[in-house]
């Protein structure tokens, strides 16, 4: 009986758990029903950019713009019908620079829906997750763009729409590093919530 009410507790209070409720404050209570609830209120510090509020939604604009162009330059890209999206040493590059783009638009949705003052868990999500996808992304983009040279000289086709390819993911590479590049050297404050603390809870850390 002990070792299944272990066993309960670490399933209930696991890493992701603690990850997303960091910052908040939880206890137990009974509602009007007389049934055993848990209550949650968020008493971690705000994180709130540390730059004018026109620059912070031109940032955000700067990212949804470039990503969706992005997108757009990588699926023509590798969908065309060329020799060179058949041999691995493309592939490859163009499997991790596909995984890159599913966070990129992931946790770009957490930085376009996030406002000027943040919990700790969106600020996570919206800068320090942003970065890590987006450099991923420019990095394995600008493999991929090398790449096509690299068949152009393996194969002797040196067709237009090789060089097209390759200077599109290029500049898919270019555009990516730019939105990690601004959301990196964006700096953030810290703002302590006074008073806000619920008797009798504890407060989850990560």
């Amino acid at each position: 009986m002990k070792q299944a009410k272990e066993k309960k507790e670490r399933q209930v209070h696991s890493r992701a758990y603690h990850s997303y409720f960091e910052g908040y404050e939880e206890r137990q209570v009974l509602d009007i029903n007389g049934n055993l609830k848990i209550e949650r209120k968020y008493v971690g510090d705000w994180y709130i950019p540390d730059i004018p509020e026109d620059l912070r939604l031109k940032k955000k604009a700067f990212s949804l713009i470039s990503t969706v162009l992005v997108l757009a330059m990588f699926f023509y890209t590798v969908t065309r019908p060329v020799s060179a999206n058949t041999v691995w040493y493309v592939a490859l590059p163009a499997f991790f620079s596909f995984a890159s783009l599913v966070f990129e638009a992931i946790y770009l949705g957490f930085s376009v829906a996030a406002k000027p003052k943040m919990e700790v868990r969106t600020y996570r999500d919206s800068h320090e997750k942003f970065c890590r996808a987006y450099l991923a992304g420019a990095i394995s983009l600008a493999l991929l763009g090398l790449m096509y040279p690299v068949h152009m000289i393996v194969s002797h086709d040196f067709s237009w729409k090789l060089v097209l390819m390759g200077c599109l993911m290029l500049l898919s590479a270019l555009l990516t590093f730019a939105a990690y590049y601004f959301e990196n050297k964006t700096k953030y404050r810290t703002e302590e919530q006074v008073g806000v603390h619920m008797p009798k809870s504890a407060y989850i850390r990560y």
